[in-house]
């Protein structure tokens, strides 16, 4: 199997959006948009994000051991591609404040959940490495339910809760 034809499947799972923030080995804030996220525990509190093998986030992480997840809401495309831009400082060009407990950065716009974590272990697989956090702190940003931003086929778009037909399983 291709890698494109890999990638066309997993399109066909729309998924929600987040920018992964730390600070880089300058110390200066560096983020990029992702994907690839999902709870792994609930106690103690975990959860794990891939990342690129060879990119600068992986690098990052680990060097700073904690990182934060921060969720974007339905108007948080424009971040999520300038996030995804590969650009080196995106932080310079969006506001952010630091995160309450780790003091990592936290973009102030377009979000609306985020967690702080402290770095458990990675797990390098093929072109990627598996990171995983240990939730240390989760926080609202303006106490305010809004529709999550998604990902999927290519195309960003906004989740709305009871759009679809109710089922219980």
């Amino acid at each position: 199997m291709s890698a494109s034809e890999f990638r066309t499947f997993m399109q066909g799972f729309p998924s929600g959006v987040a920018v992964l923030a730390t600070l880089d080995q300058e110390g200066q804030p560096t983020g990029m948009t992702c994907s690839a996220l999902c709870s792994l525990s609930l106690d103690p509190p975990m959860l794990l994000v891939c990342v690129g093998r060879w990119g600068r986030m992986r690098r990052a992480v680990e060097h700073t051991g904690s990182f934060t997840v921060n969720l974007l809401d339905g108007s948080g495309d424009e971040l999520a591609r300038a996030f995804a831009s590969g650009r080196e400082r995106v932080f310079d060009e969006v506001a952010w404040r630091p995160s309450r407990h780790c003091r990592l950065p936290v973009p102030t716009d377009h979000v609306h959940r985020t967690a702080e974590c402290d770095l458990h272990s990675s797990i390098t697989m093929a072109d990627h490495t598996i990171l995983i956090g240990r939730v240390t702190s989760v926080g609202e940003h303006d106490g305010t339910r809004r529709a999550p931003l998604l990902h999927g086929f290519s195309e960003f778009a906004v989740w709305r809760p009871g759009s679809a037909r109710q089922r219980r399983w």
